[in-house]
């Protein structure tokens, strides 16, 4: 199961207390049957192959004011992004075109081993900011493996339905 993998992976670096959790659980099912769960989280970190459970992660993060990281790869593992989403800054919904999947993609070029090694670079770089409070210069990092890599600041969309919602 990934999320325990990832837990122990990350108890081996802490080096302070620290309390990690790891559900082996879809993450939308935790909110139905545990509504509470994440009372107390300071950060979402969104690391799932699937369009609706990045946009429930995204739609908790908004609603309880919870900074959220996200990441994702390709289906050719050539390129991938790390996106962060903050209160007051674009939803992951005003950054993603995509109509959800029901389906996740599974990465089958061996690339992918290299675009996630980058990726979760990036993504440890802004769990580590916003758990230290450095202001981030960039909220999207586009990463291309086979071209240049690039970060920048995507913008609110004006016509985003999921920050409607959550300013309304």
């Amino acid at each position: 199961n990934k999320a325990f993998s990832a837990v122990e992976n990350l108890k081996r670096e802490c080096t302070t207390r620290t309390h990690l959790e790891a559900y082996a659980m879809v993450f939308q099912d935790i909110l139905m049957r545990y509504p509470g769960a994440f009372e107390d989280l300071n950060l979402l970190i969104c690391l799932v192959d699937n369009e609706p459970t990045r946009l429930a992660a995204a739609t908790y993060g908004l609603a309880h004011g919870v900074p959220t990281i996200f990441s994702a790869v390709s289906r050719t593992s050539l390129n991938g992004y790390v996106f962060v989403q903050q209160n007051g800054g674009p939803c992951f919904r005003c950054i993603s075109t995509d109509e959800p999947d029901a389906e996740p993609h599974r990465c089958a070029d061996p690339t992918a081993v290299y675009i996630h090694e980058v990726a979760m670079g990036i993504a440890s770089y802004a769990t580590v900011a916003l758990l230290m409070g450095w202001e981030l210069q960039w909220n999207y990092y586009g990463l291309v493996l086979d071209s240049d890599s690039y970060a920048m600041n995507r913008p609110k969309r004006a016509d985003c339905e999921m920050c409607a919602k959550a300013v309304a």
